[in-house]
């Protein structure tokens, strides 16, 4: 359901009043990875990919998060540097909170206190199914793992990631992702259009994410 439609009305509003509401363009960068700031950040509408960067100069997309999402808690709340960067993947409007306040109010409100933890753990289980699709060893049914699994995340059929991002999402090659993506369209279960890619049918891409020894 995402950490902010989790939350009551006047929780919402408590932090709405400690935040400020901020628009991005597709493309924009929300949080650098490495950078020492400590806010947080609530997605309230659009899409977002988390990104990784290794000193080689090479990019890995980690996963998309939707309206709801709670980002950045982890440097927040710690003295870390952030692990990873985010950046809007469509026209994104979040709430940027200052740590210090959000600390106080997750003290003062324990139930608040509680739903970031769990905002926490369905992060954790998010990442433990992605695991377990990126080791399906056929790129197809792999695809189309991830590609249910992401529209159900999301809340969303229509999902904007282009191919490239798909491709390292899914620890592949573009010209994998191309065939894989010809197949599944021809098979009616996707459409595809810039950046974009519309789940027609999640049952369908369930059932073909069991076909393992299945290659376009």
């Amino acid at each position: 359901m995402g950490f902010w439609r989790q939350l009551t009305s006047a929780q919402r509003d408590q932090l709405a009043k400690i935040g400020t509401k901020v628009c991005y363009e597709e493309g924009d960068q929300i949080l650098r990875q490495g950078a020492p700031d400590r806010h947080l950040v609530v997605v309230l509408a659009g899409v977002v990919k988390v990104v990784t960067s290794y000193s080689n100069g090479l990019q890995r997309v980690l996963t998309l998060r939707g309206p709801g999402a709670l980002l950045g808690e982890i440097a927040a709340l710690t003295a870390l540097p952030r692990t990873a960067g985010v950046a809007a993947t469509s026209k994104v409007t979040a709430l940027l909170i200052n740590n210090v306040e959000f600390a106080a109010a997750t003290r003062a409100d324990q139930a608040l206190h509680d739903q970031v933890e769990q905002a926490l753990a369905e992060r954790l289980l998010a990442t433990n199914q992605q695991l377990v699709e990126a080791f399906v060893p056929a790129v197809l049914p792999r695809l189309a793992g991830l590609l249910a699994s992401l529209g159900d995340q999301l809340e969303t059929a229509v999902l904007p990631i282009s191919q490239p991002d798909l491709a390292s999402l899914a620890a592949t090659s573009e010209a994998s992702v191309a065939r894989s993506l010809r197949a599944l369209r021809a098979r009616g279960l996707i459409r595809t259009g810039r950046r974009r890619i519309e789940v027609i049918d999640s049952p369908g891409l369930r059932a073909y994410a069991e076909t393992y020894d299945v290659e376009p």
